[in-house]
């Protein structure tokens, strides 16, 4: 017997191993010329083999498996494939179909909070669709708050558009501002306005915004309480709390107002400055109540005698002014001065017609003046000559 290994042996190794009897006593003939590795492709009788070593002792005793290369890549071409097919028909579908289930329920998660958030604020929210390349807007939704706000049932004015239920809104500015955040894509302010219809009559605070799916939401807020305080407040500083009159704030404030519409207009103005005698003697003497009492009726007699478009006011203690407007120059400085000497013509009593007679007045013309010169000629002259000369009456 011709015994054969797969790659030559050294000398030693083959007398030990006939030595041993193990494989009987013909030569080994080797059939590679060199050791081979694992994963090694070699040559075998004009074939090519890819070898799979395993060594299995500590002598390198070995088991060597050899296949056929063409068999292997056929093998492996055959394994890609099918992986291939399977990746394509199973995994891919089963990850695809994974992602899909999980964005819808990452979807459904984000609509449900948004859909609680959109329900529990204060403020309405109303999202409009554009129409006509925005040159309409259609109610898509409307939060409860914005019911309640606009007196409105959502299932009342979806689908409709925002001039079929909020019939004032280009009065308002709003639609302006719905189209201007449309086309420019961005957050728009619209200031505090007062929105009327046959339905509702309130202040309302616009913020707008424009969504990535192209929708318009406006939310708003009704800040008609806040408004309401806001001019009581304004009232306040404006007024005298004693007599009801502007006081000297409100006056100043409103005649400047007035002297620039008469400077636009070419209009004249009348300016008085009224001091009442004996308030000293009243306070002392009857008492600061009774003092109250004749700065009451003074206040109630000028209100008689100018018109309600005069700016009538106390300018502290017992001196008021009037600025009286759309003046012309022939018909008014006399006649108010004799209407206001003469109250009995204007239905008051006795004791206010004597307190009318003690009023002391100075008169000037104005117009087309700026505030600081209407301030530095009329009023601080007149002042000062009201302190100089207690009793003007006579002179007019």
């Amino acid at each position: 017997m011709l015994l054969k290994s797969l790659w030559p042996v050294d000398r030693e190794t083959e007398r030990a191993l006939l030595a041993s009897r193990q494989f009987g006593e013909k030569p080994f003939v080797a059939l590679l010329p060199q050791e081979v590795a694992d994963g090694m492709d070699v040559t075998l009788s004009s074939n090519r083999y890819l070898v799979s070593r395993r060594v299995v002792d500590p002598e390198g005793w070995s088991i060597v498996v050899m296949g056929r290369t063409e068999r292997i890549l056929l093998y492996r071409s055959t394994g890609v494939i099918l992986t291939i097919l399977i990746c394509t028909f199973i995994i891919i579908p089963l990850i695809v179909n994974y992602k899909t289930a999980r964005s819808a329920e990452l979807l459904r998660e984000s609509e449900a909070r948004f859909r609680e958030l959109f329900n529990a604020m204060n403020s309405g929210v109303i999202i409009y669709r554009a129409k006509d390349q925005g040159k309409d807007f259609i109610i898509a939704d409307i939060n409860p708050a914005g019911e309640r706000i606009s007196q409105v049932k959502k299932q009342d004015i979806v689908g409709k558009t925002v001039a079929e239920v909020f019939p004032g809104v280009r009065e308002t500015g709003l639609f302006d501002v719905l189209q201007d955040s449309w086309k420019t894509d961005a957050h728009k302010y619209h200031q505090v306005s007062l929105y009327q219809d046959n339905r509702i009559s309130h202040w309302v605070e616009n913020n707008v915004y424009r969504l990535t799916s192209g929708e318009i939401v406006a939310i708003y807020d009704d800040v008609t309480e806040r408004k309401r305080m806001e001019d009581e407040i304004r009232a306040l500083s404006i007024t005298d709390q004693l007599t009801g009159l502007f006081n000297r704030r409100g006056f100043l404030t409103l005649a400047e107002q007035q002297l620039k519409i008469a400077d636009r207009a070419k209009k004249a103005l009348l300016l008085l400055f009224i001091d009442l005698d004996g308030m000293k003697w009243i306070n002392d003497n009857l008492g600061h109540k009774e003092g109250d009492h004749a700065l009451i009726e003074v206040a109630a007699v000028l209100k008689e005698t100018f018109r309600s478009s005069d700016i009538i006011a106390r300018m502290g203690g017992d001196e008021f002014a009037v600025l009286a407007v759309d003046m012309t120059e022939g018909n008014t400085a006399i006649s108010m001065a004799v209407e206001m000497k003469d109250p009995y013509t204007a239905g008051h009593q006795r004791r206010t017609a004597d307190l009318a007679r003690s009023i002391a007045t100075e008169m000037g013309m104005c117009s087309s003046l700026r505030m600081s010169y209407f301030t530095a000629k009329y009023m601080k002259p007149a002042m000062g000559a009201r302190k100089k000369s207690p009793k003007m009456t006579e002179s007019l």
